[in-house]
């Protein structure tokens, strides 16, 4: 069974929260290789302990043991985002991620939003095959593609430096 709780919760000690930390590295790492290079740091751990304080990151563990987890953040009134979407590797195709995505819809939903939106970052022109499968991912999930933008629109300055191709951000929105 798979239990959905927010990172700041007691309950965490600091070996999950750097287990859950891990997990967003090495997933972001290996599936985004073709837009930053290898060895790509994602999120650095402070500014991820600063999200978690916030109480906008939520963790779903099987059986105690930290399999996964998201950041969610509103928008405006009626809309919600989430990103730093990741699953342990050896617990996939469990439902930790559509558990995960269904839970912030939730909290969504309970503070009077009435949509989520996502993007997946890609290379501009090219089909990665990990890329499509998450767009599909998201689309059996209920949401749909709305419209792509170069990753200036979201990515600051210095970051953007560090791309090695130049690329789009996908947006996807559901209705809740």
């Amino acid at each position: 069974m798979i239990e959905i709780k927010n990172a700041n919760d007691d309950q965490f000690s600091p070996s999950d929260i750097q287990q859950l930390y891990d997990i967003v590295i090495k997933g972001y790492e290996l599936t985004e290789a073709e837009i930053w290079g290898l060895n790509y740091v994602r999120i650095f751990p402070e500014d991820y302990d600063k999200l978690i304080a916030e109480g906008s990151v939520l963790v779903a563990t099987m059986k105690n043991q930290v399999v996964g987890g998201v950041y969610f953040y509103k928008i405006d009134p009626n809309t919600y985002g989430f990103g730093l979407l990741a699953t342990d590797f050896n617990f996939k195709s469990k439902g930790i991620g559509a558990t995960l995505i269904e839970a912030v819809e939730m909290i969504a939903k309970n503070n009077g939003a009435n949509a989520v939106t996502i993007e997946i970052l890609r290379v501009k022109g090219v089909d990665v095959p990990s890329k499509l499968i998450l767009a599909e991912y998201y689309e059996r999930l209920g949401y749909h593609y709305t419209h792509s933008e170069d990753c200036s629109c979201k990515i600051h300055s210095e970051k953007y430096k560090r791309l090695i191709a130049p690329s789009d951000f996908d947006f996807y929105t559901k209705k809740i």
